[in-house]
Order: structure tokens, then C-alpha cells, then sequence
């Protein structure tokens, strides 16, 4: 298990199940204000899909290889 952790800027940390980062990635430089969340499972993996202030859609199929 693996939890990710996004700020309100676009910046998603993701940590081990032991509180390790593993890696970081960035949605976007135009992202000023995160406002909605989701994870979704994938065959091998999961993956995230924000909503920015602006109302743009940004999505990373793989949280392990953003």
C-alpha cells in the first residue's frame, strides 16, 4: 500500500507504507489552486485525476511512473 499526498499547488508526494517518500511529481506550473481529488485503480497500478481552479483536467495514469 501506498499513500499520495497532493498540496494545493499540483505537488503530489507518494510514501511507502512505512512513511517513506518514494517519489514526487507535478501536475503543472499553471496550477494556482487544487480544488477536487481522485484516485483510481489501474491494471497495475493507480492513478490520480485533479481539477484545478480554472476548471482544467489533469490526469496521471501511474502514480509510479508520472
Amino acid at each position: 500500500h501506498r499513500l499520495v499526498v497532493m498540496d494545493r499547488r499540483g505537488n503530489a508526494s507518494l510514501y511507502s507504507a512505512l512513511g517513506e517518500r518514494v517519489s514526487e511529481f507535478h501536475f503543472g506550473n499553471g496550477i494556482r489552486e487544487v480544488r477536487e481529488v481522485r484516485v483510481f485503480p489501474t491494471t497495475h497500478d493507480s492513478g490520480v485525476a485533479i481539477i484545478d481552479d480554472q476548471m482544467r483536467i489533469f490526469v496521471v495514469n501511474s502514480v509510479s511512473e508520472p
